[in-house]
């Protein structure tokens, strides 16, 4: 091959979404570095790869040719062990080409190409096929996987007047997946963004921020140093996972980092090639402290933030030369040039939530630290078959509890002495130490956290009985009151 002499290649479609990624670079290269020979240099491929493309579309959906669907997504039927995902295979293919015939009219548009017109044309037409097919009048989509709802978001495939219906949908199916990740090659990279973006932010980091099994912090649980290519490349004993193809070095679901960086940190480009540059950082329960850098086209950028004591500190750097606005939660633009900026606020305390009563039994038995820790405590107190039921229900530590102690085999006695710490309760929320809970301050000081949670819940000022030990005239109070205390209590 001879120095600038350019590759042709024949174009042969495999597999939707890893095949997609020829089109979507070019733009994404584009919008980084604000490169339009790139998108010339690229635009007649780009024309061919869609001209096959449409020789797999009838009636505006794609419904020809192989594709591996929602790689390694774990919401496949279990009879048929699938490995493709439960995410229809046209509805799958269909959105990615509608994305892609909006990815190529966009540059048509920045080219100045006469081609921008029949692109748009065809966009309208599969836009219209795929909501005709797949997304009901009340705004119900007829795959309800999380990457069809991620996709049908992502891609401005679901009616404006419908986005918070589905929207809906998507956060309810993260909570009965318990916040753990089904979605495969496909749907994952969108997964976060199309919650975040729709108002279920908490969600977005509540699944990033989950240690349970699948989820990207169990492999940081697990040892992983690399991104693998299956969730459960290494099972919670050790082990390779025996199904095989099992890559530790698997960039996919690292996809998971350009919402970090986008959201997160909130490092946006207002404009192709960091014209005009965005900070609007969005702080992440679990995450008290993160700072992250980008090697952008104008030069090096910088957001963070750190909580601490009821603080939390924004820092941003902007290169020399460059504008941009930063945006702080709940509060209007602020428009600078290249330097380095502070900003501190009140803000809530953002380390990571222990487990409580209210935590489903499934937050611990997915995540192997919290099983070690569980075994250490309770050692044989339940049976394997009783940790399956309330797995599967879900049901609450509380309830566990609770369950147990109906059999009257669960009481304090049944829970090891803590070394000796502070054992007056008051002292101990004083001087902020660590709090040895045991028979003779039991009783006293759950009831004291009680009282506290259950203010705190409701919001409002409680007058307390201390020798009915029940709320005054309260009944909703009293209620919360009577939930199963636990040892040892960090306050």
């Amino acid at each position: 091959m001879k120095r600038g002499e350019k590759i042709v290649a024949s174009v042969k479609l495999k597999n939707v979404g890893k095949r997609d990624g020829y089109e979507t670079a070019q733009w994404y290269i584009h919008d980084l570095f604000a490169s339009i020979s790139f998108l010339s240099d690229n635009y007649a491929a780009m024309q061919k790869y869609m001209h096959a493309y449409e020789k797999n579309v009838e009636n505006g959906l794609v419904v020809h040719g192989f594709n591996y669907g929602d790689w390694l997504a774990l919401d496949g039927e279990i009879l048929k062990n699938s490995i493709h995902g439960r995410t229809d295979s046209v509805f799958l293919a269909s959105a990615f080409y509608l994305e892609c015939l909006r990815l190529v009219a966009e540059t048509a548009k920045a080219l100045g190409d006469q081609s921008e017109r029949e692109y748009r044309d065809k966009y309208e037409k599969t836009l219209a096929a795929i909501r005709y097919e797949y997304i009901t009048p009340s705004g119900r989509l007829a795959s309800d996987t999380m990457t069809a709802q991620a996709l049908a978001l992502s891609f401005h495939i679901v009616p404006e007047e419908l986005k918070a219906t589905v929207a809906e949908q998507l956060n309810k199916n993260a909570y009965s997946y318990n916040f753990r990740v089904t979605t495969g090659f496909a749907g994952t990279p969108y997964l976060l963004f199309a919650l975040s973006d729709n108002g279920y932010f908490d969600t977005a980091c509540r699944i990033l921020m989950n240690n349970g099994y699948p989820g990207w912090l169990y492999e940081v649980d697990m040892g992983a140093t690399t991104i693998w290519e299956r969730w459960n490349s290494l099972m919670p004993d050790g082990t390779p996972n025996p199904d095989g193809m099992n890559s530790y070095n698997h960039y996919a679901y690292g996809s998971v980092m350009e919402f970090v960086y986008r959201r997160i940190v909130g490092i946006e480009t207002v404009e192709a090639g960091f014209k005009t540059i965005r900070i609007a950082p969005n702080p992440c329960k679990g995450l008290a402290c993160v700072k992250a850098e980008y090697e952008s086209v104008r030069g090096k950028i910088i957001s963070g933030y750190e909580q601490r004591d009821g603080k939390i500190k924004f820092m941003a750097e902007i290169p020399n030369g460059a504008q941009a606005e930063i945006v702080l939660p709940n509060e209007q633009p602020i428009m600078v040039a290249g330097g380095k900026y502070e900003y501190e606020r009140t803000w809530e305390n953002l380390d990571g939530d222990p487990f409580t009563p209210e935590s489903y039994v499934t937050e611990v038995f997915d995540n192997p630290k919290a099983v070690k820790a569980f075994n250490e405590v309770f050692g044989d107190i339940f049976t394997g078959s009783e940790i399956a039921w309330m797995k599967n229900e879900p049901k609450t530590l509380g309830f566990m509890a609770w369950f147990r102690d109906q059999e009257k085999k669960m009481k304090l006695a049944d829970f090891p002495e803590p070394e000796p710490q502070v054992t007056d309760f008051i002292e101990c929320v004083k001087t902020r130490q660590p709090f040895a809970l045991n028979e003779k301050n039991g009783f006293r000081s759950a009831t004291i956290v009680n009282m506290g949670a259950v203010a705190l819940r409701l919001n409002r000022t409680l007058n307390f009985d201390p020798v009915k030990l029940e709320f005054i005239d309260d009944e909703a109070a009293n209620r919360l009151l009577d939930q199963p205390m636990r040892a040892p209590w960090n306050i």
